[in-house]
């Protein structure tokens, strides 16, 4: 029984000179003979291999990237095979100091390391080891600085000196350090330096200027931020001259200062005042331009606080003590002492301490004159007003009540001597009066 063998149409040409060519077949002419079907035991059972290898697909094949920076390439996408087979993929850098490559899988990953150009050389294989190339080209380049929000506009006195960090408004993408520089536009009205990141803008003249402050990386590219200034005059806030003097304020009673002379500004500006005492309940202050009134409320001390400001708001301030006294008040007449009636010979006693009061808690003497000696005598041993009667009639006691500072308090008594033998009261009418020396 005939095998079954891979079969193959071919022609032949056999020659004579060849001899036999094959087992059976004897060619001795010059005739071409064609054979038709061979069956050739060493061809395998099965369909023939197909011989196409991978091919290129066409892509991007031209990449930028930074220092550091990672990009990841599918490489499926950069090769097709005609028979389908799953391909191999391999990938290096030719040069390695500029780039480097790992590749899992179908998928590529390329690091920039150093400034350059390098090619990558990638093979994609098939089970059959047939292969294609694509050679990307990788360019490693330094990504510029970029400005990051705008730096806020300036306003600055003539003569003083505003500083600003330009660093939050600069990135650079690969990381590098910066370097700043600021150009003035109207170098007459400002001037601006850095040191490193920190910009300093002197105020010089009253107006407004452009400042364009330059970010640089190492290779030399840039960035640049534009910003505003405005120029102000130099306003000085107000200073203190000398010290306020100390004040001294009796109860219920006002000293005016004027504190204009304690203060000084050195623009010429015009000042307002204002006071703060710190124990309210001790005093009170007022203003009326530079004039301070302060009211004495209570005994005891307290401190003001005045303050000085200018248009622009600038101040200064000093301090001063008050010290609030309670004057002197007279005694007061607590109580009306009552008529005394005496018979001629006799005397009578009475203390007038309760009818009498000072609201200082002053102590107090005590003295009495009769209107009438040739009626009734009065004598004031401490306290004690005792009143001898002489002789039948009326006459009056004056009682004063007097502090150490002679105020006085009086009331005046109504006094009766009788006689003897005499029944009779007589009843004068009785006065009460105050006297302040």
């Amino acid at each position: 029984m005939r095998r079954a063998a891979a079969v193959r149409r071919i022609h032949v040409y056999a020659f004579a000179a060849l001899g036999t060519l094959f087992t059976g077949i004897s060619v001795g002419c010059t005739e071409a003979v064609e054979v038709l079907e061979i069956f050739d035991p060493l061809i395998p059972d099965g369909p023939a291999p197909n011989p196409n290898a991978p091919r290129r697909v066409s892509q991007t094949t031209i990449f930028f990237i930074g220092v550091g920076q990672t990009v990841t390439l599918d490489l499926s996408t950069y090769f097709t095979d005609p028979n389908d087979d799953p391909l191999e993929y391999r990938a290096r850098a030719t040069d390695q100091g500029i780039a480097r490559v790992s590749v899992s899988g179908s998928v590529a990953t390329i690091i920039g390391v150093a400034y350059g150009t390098t090619d990558v050389v990638v093979t994609a294989r098939d089970p059959g080891g047939l292969e294609a190339q694509q050679r990307l080209r990788f360019t490693v380049q330094n990504r510029p600085p970029e400005a990051v929000g705008s730096i806020p506009e300036q306003t600055v006195d003539v003569g003083d000196t505003v500083r600003v960090d330009v660093s939050p408004y600069f990135s650079d993408a690969d990381g590098d350090a910066l370097a700043y520089e600021a150009d003035v536009f109207f170098d007459d009205r400002a001037s601006a330096s850095m040191s490193g990141s920190l910009m300093s803008i002197v105020g010089l003249s009253e107006g407004s200027t452009s400042i364009t402050v330059t970010a640089r990386d190492p290779a030399g590219d840039e960035a640049r931020q534009r910003t505003r200034v405005t120029v102000t005059p130099s306003n000085h806030p107000p200073e203190a001259v000398g010290s306020i003097p100390e004040q001294t304020v009796d109860v219920g009673d006002t000293v005016r200062v004027d504190v204009s002379p304690y203060f000084s500004d050195p623009d010429g500006d015009a000042l307002t005042y204002e006071a703060d005492v710190f124990f309210d309940h001790r005093a009170s202050a007022s203003m009326s331009g530079s004039l301070m009134s302060i009211v004495g409320l209570s005994e005891g001390g307290t401190s003001i606080t005045v303050t000085a400001r200018d248009p622009a708001g600038e101040e200064a301030r000093q301090q001063t003590r008050v010290t609030v006294i309670q004057p002197n008040r007279p005694p007061e007449v607590t109580d009306e002492i009552p008529d005394q009636t005496v018979d001629v010979g006799d005397t009578v006693w009475f203390n007038v301490f309760p009818y009498f009061d000072d609201p200082d808690g002053d102590r107090l003497t005590y003295s009495a004159v009769s209107a009438d000696e040739s009626i009734a005598t009065v004598e004031t041993p401490r306290s004690t007003v005792r009143i001898t009667g002489v002789a039948a009639g009326s006459t009056t006691v004056t009682v004063t009540a007097r502090d150490p500072d002679g105020l006085e308090a009086s009331q005046e008594v109504g006094v009766t001597v009788n006689s003897a033998d005499s029944g009779n009261r007589a009843t004068s009418r009785r006065r009460v009066a105050r006297r302040l020396r």
